[in-house]
């Protein structure tokens, strides 16, 4: 039986070839996720990309565990994306997929090298996540986070998160930086629906207009909770923070 290499989430933001290389459920504080593996190469795709330590670098999608079967699945979207142009068919890929063990390596078969967007995320515990992936079969990039599926256990509410992290704003900015986000999130606030909860995923269109500062700002918000990151919101004070 093939042994898998448990990987590290250690890859920098940016856009590189890399290998799907390992498939595995694991436990979470709320729940199961499984973690899809992907082995960063370097611009030859002859080896790994590593750091100065020699330490290969690897970026992990989150998702809730599935085979893929389910279409809504973003198992299912990641194994769709990843397939080549001779494997692609407009209907029987809408129909059926690949088992997951055809699209890791194995000896004597050439690799399936594919393109992945690595973002960072969290902020004392950062994760390298795969946030799209360029399509083999058409070079168009694809994103494969959707619908939020609970990774990294984001926060629900912008002004908890803050309160959370308060601690490492400096004392003299914490004036200015608690009046903007009791601002945001009043009781008049637009981004918070008739119950008082946080709107992850408004129709922008709709409520805001898709280019309006309202639009700009609940686009922060989110990432915000995404990220668990207080630069995104303050970013003058990033030196401070770090």
């Amino acid at each position: 039986m093939t042994i898998r290499i448990k990987s590290p989430s250690n890859c920098p933001s940016g856009e590189y070839p890399a290998i799907f290389c390992n498939s595995e459920v694991v436990k979470y504080p709320k729940g199961k996720r499984q973690i899809l593996s992907f082995l960063i190469m370097n611009e030859e795709n002859t080896k790994p990309r590593s750091n100065n330590m020699g330490d290969n670098y690897y970026a992990v999608a989150v998702c809730n565990p599935s085979r893929g079967s389910n279409p809504k699945s973003k198992v299912h979207k990641i194994l769709k994306a990843m397939l080549t142009e001779d494997e692609y068919d407009p209907l029987h890929s809408e129909l059926a997929l690949p088992s997951m063990d055809e699209y890791l390596p194995s000896k004597g078969a050439p690799n399936r090298i594919i393109k992945v967007r690595v973002k960072k995320v969290g902020d004392e515990k950062q994760a390298s996540v795969v946030s799209h992936i360029q399509r083999p079969r058409d070079k168009e990039w694809e994103c494969i986070e959707g619908e939020f599926e609970g990774v990294f256990n984001m926060p629900t509410d912008p002004l908890e998160l803050y309160k959370k992290l308060r601690h490492k704003i400096p004392k003299k900015a914490l004036s200015s930086t608690d009046d903007y986000i009791k601002s945001l999130t009043s009781k008049s606030s637009p981004y918070y629906d008739e119950d008082g909860k946080f709107m992850v995923k408004p129709d922008y269109e709709k409520m805001y207009g898709s280019k309006s500062a309202k639009s700009l700002i609940h686009k922060q918000l989110y990432q915000f909770l995404l990220t668990q990151d207080l630069k995104v919101l303050f970013p003058a004070l990033s030196i401070d923070l770090k």
